[in-house]
């Protein structure tokens, strides 16, 4: 989870299944949004990404998803700099595979011949 702190309040960014679904209702699917985002980078879909990633960081904060778009009206270039990067961030987190405790994963690939060879031969 990418943390940012605006305007003095720190924000939990979060790519889960309700922001996934946010996304979805609003381009038809994630990977329209998705490319819609990172091609036309304009401040409304910066402020609608950055809303529904930050309201899903508090939906699993056990939070309400409460947060609107004018949260970030009065941010600045450098706020959006930060912005870009935490945003960035929680992609490519969303992007690698956790294990079931949430701790990473070693993200390495299988050997299915080498797991059968371990399984038969102890």
């Amino acid at each position: 989870m990418a943390k940012i702190v605006i305007r003095g309040k720190e924000y939990d960014l979060w790519l889960g299944l309700w922001a996934m679904e946010q996304i979805e209702e609003r381009y038809g699917s994630m990977e329209e949004g998705l490319k819609k985002f990172v091609k036309e980078k304009k401040i409304s879909e910066i402020k609608f990404f950055f809303v529904t990633l930050a309201n899903c960081g508090r939906k699993r904060a056990k939070l309400p998803a409460d947060l609107t778009e004018n949260i970030l009206d009065t941010a600045n270039l450098a706020d959006l700099e930060a912005i870009a990067a935490a945003m960035r961030d929680t992609l490519d987190e969303a992007r690698r595979t956790e294990t079931v405790g949430g701790g990473p994963a070693d993200d390495e690939g299988e050997d299915a011949l080498a797991a059968e060879y371990d399984a038969k031969n102890g």
